[in-house]
């Protein structure tokens, strides 16, 4: 069983591991109830190419795409590598120069990779959550790679806390969104919980 990383090196990326990033004390989340899922789009640049406010750049580096994104369908999101990771998704500056790779801790930060390289084909478009937070506060994010499937659904989601997984696709016909979760054992996919369907208070488009 494996976990999702933003940063997955090359050499592990059939690999997924929790990333020290990843497991840093969590923002204070609301505990209001929820009724309507916020959905975000993370769009870090402005038509001009320059970044846009509320948004911060963590890391400068030069790197390359050479795909569309596999957590996103966006006609703008890419799969990048920079040095020995992987970035996934990053985000086309309307320049086609550099790309922005959002930080799953806090999308609104981002790694700017300057590209040394075209950008490749294009995804065909549409809107998939690539990372969600539970109504209990609970983060969690797309697994790109190798996963495992319940109940005849795929563990689409590794969250931050408690061992939880989010499996299936989301329910997103009605407000608000909900998906199946449960908690699964770090050591044996085969020991979990029973299944449970929860609201999802936020997702990452």
């Amino acid at each position: 069983m494996s976990r999702f990383v933003h940063r997955l090196p090359l050499i592990a990326s059939c690999l997924l591991l929790i990333p020290a990033a990843f497991v840093a004390t969590p923002s204070v989340v609301s505990a209001a109830p929820v009724t309507a899922t916020k959905l975000v789009v993370i769009r870090p640049f402005a038509k001009n190419g320059t970044l846009r406010t509320g948004y911060s750049v963590t890391k400068r580096v030069k790197g390359s795409c050479w795909e569309g994104s596999i957590l996103t369908n966006r006609v703008d999101a890419y799969r990048c590598t920079t040095g020995n990771f992987i970035l996934d998704p990053c985000f086309s500056s309307p320049t086609g120069k550099k790309v922005g790779c959002p930080s799953k801790l806090n999308p609104h930060k981002v790694e700017l990779v300057r590209l040394t390289k075209p950008l490749p084909t294009a995804n065909k478009g549409g809107a998939r959550a690539w990372e969600i937070r539970l109504a209990g506060g609970n983060l969690c994010v797309f697994v790109s790679g190798a996963s495992f499937v319940l109940n005849g659904m795929r563990a689409n989601f590794s969250c931050l806390k408690h061992n939880i997984w989010a499996f299936g696709s989301l329910h997103a016909n009605h407000q608000p969104w909900k998906v199946w979760t449960t908690w699964v054992s770090s050591s044996n996919p085969k020991k979990h919980g029973k299944l449970k369907l929860v609201k999802i208070r936020k997702a990452w488009l």
